[in-house]
């Protein structure tokens, strides 16, 4: 198996549990009436960096795991021509 980082792999990034996150936009959903114009919400994630995803994939997995890095150059290169191509690209970091 590979794991395919898509982007440095010591960097940390922050994940969230869709369902948990969901709970909470449906929270504040419920609350807007209570809440001012301009507010900011923070929601903690997970902070991991990919090497620790591709660790714990090996050790749910019992076995090791190649690493890659994602091939940018291909997203860009397309990116005039697929949308979604395009929009992730402008993601990147």
């Amino acid at each position: 198996g590979v794991y395919t980082a898509p982007g440095p792999v010591d960097l940390v990034h922050e994940w969230a549990y869709l369902p948990d996150l969901a709970r909470a936009f449906v929270g504040l959903a419920q609350n807007l009436d209570k809440l001012g114009a301009y507010e900011a919400f923070n929601f903690p994630g997970h902070p991991v960096t990919d090497l620790e995803i591709k660790a714990a994939a090996e050790k749910a997995l019992g076995r090791p795991l190649k690493m890659t890095s994602m091939a940018w150059w291909v997203l860009r290169a397309g990116s005039p021509f697929v949308a979604m191509w395009r929009e992730i690209v402008s993601m990147s970091y």
